[in-house]
């Protein structure tokens, strides 16, 4: 199964000095998945911003831009890790996590992450059971 570890903070209780802390619960994450590593964000005018890849999450830790990210992460209301262990699809850009939904502009408008395995999912038109949730949600919300 896979590792997710964030936090999320209200805009009146911004708590200062997470970075160590991030950085700390993404590498603990990597104990429950090696095949890919992706973080969400939610900035203070409640915008969404993703990172990911195909890589543990050591190796995404010292990407520049990570870096750069998890330096700046005092300034977020909220982050998320996902550090995935393939149950199902294939390992690689396309299936890290998270997905994201975007508008005709391009705006992110829903992200998510996903611990578990579906039995029942469209595995011809998605690459995993992970991507089909996200786009099932955002188009018809939970049923």
């Amino acid at each position: 199964m896979c590792g997710i570890a964030g936090f999320f903070t209200a805009e009146d209780k911004k708590i200062m000095n997470l970075d160590d802390f991030f950085k700390d619960i993404t590498l603990m994450s990597q104990l429950r998945g090696k095949d890919s590593t992706g973080m969400l964000f939610l900035d203070e005018n409640y915008d969404l911003s993703y990172e990911k890849k195909a890589i543990q999450a050591a190796d995404f830790l010292d990407l520049a831009k990570i870096q750069e990210k998890v330096r700046e992460v005092d300034n977020y209301y909220g982050a998320l890790v996902h550090c995935r262990a393939r149950t199902t699809g294939l390992t690689n850009q396309e299936t890290a996590h998270p997905f994201i939904e975007t508008d005709t502009s391009g705006a992110i408008n829903f992200g998510m992450v996903h611990n578990g395995t579906l039995k029942t999912w469209d595995k011809k038109e998605y690459l995993s059971d992970s991507q089909y949730l996200a786009k099932k949600l955002y188009v018809d919300g939970y049923q």
